[in-house]
């Protein structure tokens, strides 16, 4: 027993010796306009390498910083063997990436106050729609993000569902325009 109490204590006063004696954080350097641009030139050099390299057909890349956007670039073409090429309007399906990066977007949401987890989703969009009033009305971000919406995983695989298909040119549907404004405006979390 005595053993153990002092394997204890001395684990407890190892504890405070690292802690006093563990190197404290340096402030991280300025980021200067001047080494922005270096970093992005480098960035981009990296993407136009990547692409003609064949790792991908295509990619494009958005950099924010504070809250402007500074970069926003797409290279390569939206599929390998097609003209089409990528720009930064180019929507991608990221697959299961969709649920960390809406999760990421939405606690950072919570964390400035703007929406709750329980915030209910028809507060949110009053023109959202279940099959029922009940579960409609009772929705939460929560719900979404725990995936216990009643709304089959695989709601979100087919981007042409919500209106992704249509041409660029298609804004004169009142449904296309619905759609991808709730595209737009929707967590994605829901889709795998």
């Amino acid at each position: 027993m005595r053993l153990d109490r002092n394997l204890c204590h001395l684990r407890i006063w190892a504890f405070i010796a690292v802690l006093a004696l563990w190197p404290h954080a340096a402030p991280a350097d300025p980021i200067t306009p001047e080494r922005m641009t270096a970093a992005l030139s480098k960035l981009q050099a990296l993407a136009q390498g990547i692409v003609a390299d064949g790792a991908v057909p295509g990619l494009a890349i958005a950099v924010v910083h504070g809250d402007e956007v500074i970069f926003l670039k797409g290279f390569g073409h939206r599929e390998a063997g097609k003209p089409e090429a990528v720009d930064a309007d180019t929507v991608f399906q990221i697959a299961s990436l969709s649920k960390p990066v809406s999760a990421t977007v939405v606690a950072a949401l919570v964390s400035d106050g703007i929406v709750s987890w329980d915030s209910r989703i028809a507060d949110l969009d009053p023109a959202f729609r279940l099959a029922d009033p009940y579960p409609t009305s009772e929705l939460t971000v929560r719900d979404l993000f725990a995936r216990r919406s009643g709304i089959p995983g695989t709601a979100g695989d087919g981007l042409e569902d919500i209106g992704y298909a249509a041409p660029r040119s298609c804004t004169a549907c009142a449904s296309c325009r619905h759609r991808r404004a709730f595209a737009q405006a929707t967590p994605t979390a829901i889709s795998d």
